[in-house]
């Protein structure tokens, strides 16, 4: 059966190419029959004294597999594993001259705020991201979070579709709500739950009050009072990535409106990113 962990690492055409040794990944353990497991050894067996720039490069290789495998079926065109992964150094070079560039601080976030990605929290502390996608007049809001544990490890992630709120601020009460229940009701009692919405921040902290959105404040501070030990914390956009991208992949849903769990391989590489910069 082909599944995503077949295609990705357990193939006899796949193996080679994380055995080649310009990878070298899984030549001293053998591969689990869990996507998660495979994906979880690959970055613990990354030295954190390799150039971030590298620790990039096996996740080129998954995604070069994807795209050999889907030319085999759609195209009848067949890759050797020489050229896989020479296709993988290629996109290497083409990621690395992409995002070399120089960015300048918002000039709206005052005070500013120095964390640049996600950073760990303390010992026995889950922390969760959750961000809200927003559209004029849809009938549905997205919200999405993902939930790390205090070494960055993922533990599990959700989108869902809302029905409508009256703005982006409420959207976002919407979606912390909604989060923060289903933290309590996963058993999950130390939390730390990050927001990049200051306006949100503000009223959670009692720096503002907005009478559309007592409701929804009122009942968030209900459900963080049944929690051992629960913090609400203002990040930058850029710790918030993989959150925003499962509430905007839940707007575009053509199901109906129910909760959707992703595999740690739809948001490996944020993931692997976020671990790599915090290791860093």
């Amino acid at each position: 059966m082909e599944t995503i962990n077949h295609l990705l690492f357990q193939c006899p055409y796949a193996s080679l190419a994380w055995q080649s040794p310009k990878v070298d990944m899984f030549t001293n353990r053998a591969l689990s029959s869990s996507l998660e497991e495979n994906i979880q050894t690959m970055v613990l067996q990354l030295s954190a004294n390799t150039s971030r720039n590298n620790q990039h490069f096996p996740f080129l290789i998954g995604w070069q597999l994807w795209k050999s495998r889907n030319d085999l079926i759609f195209n009848k065109v067949s890759h050797n594993v020489d050229s896989i992964i020479t296709k993988a150094e290629e996109n290497l070079v083409e990621w690395i001259s992409a995002t070399t560039s120089t960015h300048q601080p918002s000039p709206h976030l005052s005070p500013p705020l120095q964390q640049a990605y996600w950073q760990k929290q303390p010992p026995g502390f889950l922390k969760c991201n959750f961000d809200a996608s927003y559209i004029h007049n849809n009938t549905h809001i997205g919200v999405g979070w993902v939930l790390r544990d205090e070494y960055g490890i993922y533990k599990l992630s959700g989108s869902s579709k809302l029905h409508q709120g009256s703005s982006p601020l409420e959207a976002e009460g919407m979606d912390l709500l909604h989060a923060t229940q289903y933290l309590w009701c996963r058993g999950f009692r130390k939390v730390i739950i990050e927001t990049d919405c200051r306006e949100l921040h503000k009223l959670l902290h009692n720096q503002c009050k907005i009478a559309s959105m007592e409701s929804l404040i009122i009942d968030t501070r209900s459900w963080a009072d049944r929690f051992a030990n629960i913090s609400f914390t203002l990040v930058p956009p850029e710790c918030n990535q993989i959150a925003d991208k499962l509430a905007k992949r839940a707007i575009i849903q053509s199901l109906a409106s129910q909760i959707y769990f992703y595999p740690l391989s739809c948001i490996s590489f944020f993931l692997f990113r976020d671990y790599i910069n915090n290791a860093s």
